[in-house]
């Protein structure tokens, strides 16, 4: 079981890597295959998320994945 700050890490290695978007990327929006009318995230998904804004990495948004 990865703690909040280790799954930041490990996506952000996963998904960045090396790479360094240009212009810098202002965030993300999530799409989630189990939105419900509150998509308000677990305590561990928002530990998460807060992790991933050390990374500049901010979470701007979650919508519906069809």
């Amino acid at each position: 079981m990865l703690t909040p700050a280790e799954s930041a890490a490990a996506w952000h290695r996963q998904e960045l890597g090396r790479w360094l978007p240009t212009p810098p990327m202002a965030g993300m929006l999530l799409l989630d295959p189990g939105y419900t009318q509150d998509p308000t995230p677990d305590e561990f998904a928002l530990a998460v998320e807060e992790q991933l804004a050390r990374y500049e990495v901010h979470i701007l948004g979650r919508f519906p994945k069809n």
